[in-house]
């Protein structure tokens, strides 16, 4: 047994016995049963690993280390510590750097793991260095400081990643989330509607909702066309009019024309604006809700990569020159992934408007 009696399993909570299968995570030395790290697939402090985490149990080595000095001077045997019990574990050999020998127990790990994962020794020649400057580019941002490196579980997902996809307004979105509600209020939605959507990056929702509003939109057009037609004609009438004599006297039954003409449009306007004013109650309602799901969408696409070995591939000039594991590149990607786009809302609006201002032309 490597650990203290009370020593827990960060997974299950359970107390480590002399029978258990334990493994050690290379990279910050936290003891796991075999079968809780396999069934998480990676190890439960991996949101700190960013973040130069080392797991400290509860009785340090080097108290441990004395006490077998201690014990094996007396029965004049020689017990190594940490000796483990002939378990076999394989250690995947890196690509980039070749796999080195434990100075204290001998196995076979690699050269940037900074703890063995057989006896749980810290590698202090380790190449692996765990901050490279660009993994605090998430910094910057409001609340992710409070969550870095938090574990806690919001239905299957840690604190930690929801808070890295989210970027901004973290606190506002984890607290949501936490509360699980099926229907909520988002202001921003509620002003912004379908471009909120584009925002947050959920594209499908707001062309979803967009495409809502111009379809009513033209229905409405057409059931109004003979009206609409009508006040237009009248108004370009009016306005050759005025052209032509440089005043507007003497055409007062034109005007009054084109009043009614207008007011006919009434009914039309009001249903348009009642559909818009719908649409927006209706994101403001449900954004929080499809946020979530998109959040851990992007977390599930990210386990998922890491599930099959897959590489986590990104295209950065930050990331250039630096040694990234793929659970800091796992979390960059988080974070590029989600976050907030401001460009897109901005150019879908002006987009919508050139057409429309165009239509009538082409």
């Amino acid at each position: 047994m490597l650990f203290h009696d009370n020593e827990k399993c960060p997974v299950c909570g359970k107390v480590f016995g002399d029978e258990d299968d334990v493994v050690v995570c290379p990279s910050c030395g936290a003891p796991h049963h075999r079968e809780c790290y396999h069934s998480l697939g990676k190890c439960a402090y991996s949101s700190k690993h960013s973040y130069d985490f080392s797991y400290e149990p509860l009785i340090s080595d080097l108290s441990k280390d004395k006490d077998n000095e201690i014990k094996n001077s007396d029965n004049n045997t020689e017990i190594k510590p940490h000796e483990t019990e002939n378990k076999e574990v394989t250690v995947p050999k890196d690509e980039k750097n070749d796999n080195k020998t434990c100075s204290n127990c001998g196995a076979d790990i690699r050269s940037n793991a900074a703890f063995c994962p057989v006896c749980g020794e810290k590698q202090f020649d380790a190449e692996y260095k765990f901050v490279p400057p660009a993994i605090h580019f998430a910094d910057h941002n409001a609340g992710q400081n409070e969550y870095a490196g938090d574990i806690q579980d919001i239905d299957g997902k840690s604190v930690a990643d929801i808070s890295a996809t989210v970027r901004n307004n973290t606190q506002r979105f984890v607290e949501k989330f936490r509360k699980n509600k099926k229907f909520s209020w988002n202001w921003g939605a509620f002003v912004f509607g379908p471009f909120y959507m584009f925002y947050r990056k959920m594209y499908k929702e707001g062309f979803i909702a967009l495409a809502v509003r111009y379809i009513a939109a033209f229905i409405l057009q057409g059931i109004y066309s003979a009206d609409i037609e009508k006040y237009m004609s009248g108004y370009n009438e009016l306005m050759q009019a005025v052209s032509k004599s440089k005043s507007a006297v003497g055409l007062e039954a034109e005007i009054t024309a084109l009043a009614q003409d207008a007011m006919n449009l009434i009914p039309m306007m009001i249903i348009l604006s009642a559909v818009m004013l719908i649409i927006h109650i209706v994101c403001a309602v449900f954004a929080d809700g499809l946020y979530k799901k998109h959040v851990f969408a992007i977390i599930d696409k990210m386990d998922r990569i890491a599930e099959n070995g897959e590489r986590f591939n990104i295209n950065t000039d930050f990331s250039q020159g630096t040694n990234l594991s793929a659970e800091q590149m796992r979390f960059l990607l988080l974070g590029k992934s989600g976050g907030v786009n401001i460009f897109t809302p901005i150019m879908i609006y002006c987009v919508i408007n050139i057409i429309l201002t165009y239509i009538p032309y082409l």
